[in-house]
């Protein structure tokens, strides 16, 4: 599940091919609690890293540190699989601690991150991360950001969040409309964050198709015009587009043709990326909005997602 308010890094890739990041040494850095209060301590009671399919990555023999911890919570809690036992990691506006509070796990291979699973405290939610960012230290000693989490409030007791990144490309497939043999599509945003419009007309990106109606390309579905089309006269029909840098998404929106409603998708199915294509992950939990009120409008309404 990709959570509301998972945000791209431009420093987790360079140009379009580049793969993604490995690295021997990862951490969450935590710049916010749930209190939103300066030098209040993180409490996280387990921490798991996500390979590219969502499968937890072995620590067995990894050696895992922290900026700091209080008393005897010790970042290893987070890996022991005890509900009772978690890390607490002291944070504060002076030198003594710094005011972000990091939890790293060292390999000794290198290992491809693209997500974490953190549980909240048994006792505390206040301490639990509000804002942080999952980095990776480089062979020149520098650690950069895979992608950085906000928003995240409202932690239950022990309660478990999976943030998740998506693929360098993301797939559409249009199963069916209600004409039944062709498809019509005015425009077509992959959003970071829901219900926030955006435009992959200047990202410099590439979409493909398996089919088009000519002069109706598939170019027209990324063009921030939703006067010009793209169509195909298959079904189902495939739409997919190949950002520069690893892309979540935690909401598509597709903009209808307004004299063309009933070749508007009916049902669809949305996968992603990470090998440029080879594979391909179904993204199940990531909704598919129609927009029929006008294009930018972050509302319409749900259909066919699987």
């Amino acid at each position: 599940m990709i959570i509301l308010g998972i945000v791209a890094n431009q420093q987790n890739g360079g140009t379009y091919g580049t793969p993604p990041p490995v690295s021997a040494k990862w951490r969450v850095l935590v710049n916010e609690t749930g209190s939103y209060a300066p030098n209040t301590t993180v409490f996280i009671n387990k921490l798991e890293w996500l390979d590219a399919a969502g499968a937890v990555i072995s620590v067995a023999s990894a050696d895992h540190s922290a900026n700091a911890s209080e008393g005897s919570h010790l970042p290893q809690a987070c890996f022991d699989d005890i509900d009772g036992t978690y890390w607490a990691g002291p944070r504060d506006s002076g030198t003594l601690y710094g005011v972000n509070a990091w939890i790293q796990t060292a390999w000794a291979a290198e290992v491809e991150v693209r997500g974490v699973r953190l549980q909240a405290g048994w006792d505390n939610t206040i301490g639990s991360p509000a804002e942080f960012s999952v980095q990776y230290l480089t062979p020149g000693g520098a650690w950069l950001t895979l992608f950085k989490v906000v928003s995240q409030v409202d932690w239950d007791i022990q309660e478990l969040r999976n943030f998740h990144l998506g693929g360098r490309v993301w797939r559409l497939w249009v199963n069916s409309t209600l004409e039944g043999t062709k498809v019509a599509i005015g425009e077509i945003e992959f959003r970071s964050v829901a219900n926030v419009s955006e435009r992959h007309n200047d990202d410099g990106g590439q979409p493909l198709v398996n089919y088009q109606a000519l002069p109706e390309s598939r170019f027209n579905a990324f063009d921030n015009d939703p006067a010009t089309v793209w169509s195909a006269n298959t079904l189902p029909a495939r739409i997919e587009y190949w950002f520069q840098t690893t892309k979540p998404v935690e909401q598509v929106a597709v903009f209808a043709v307004a004299d063309r409603l009933d070749q508007q998708p009916l049902t669809t199915q949305l996968f992603y990326s990470d090998d440029y294509g080879f594979s391909w992950t179904e993204a199940g939990d990531v909704p598919v909005l129609s927009v029929s009120g006008g294009y930018g409008l972050g509302y319409g309404y749900f259909y066919g997602g699987s």
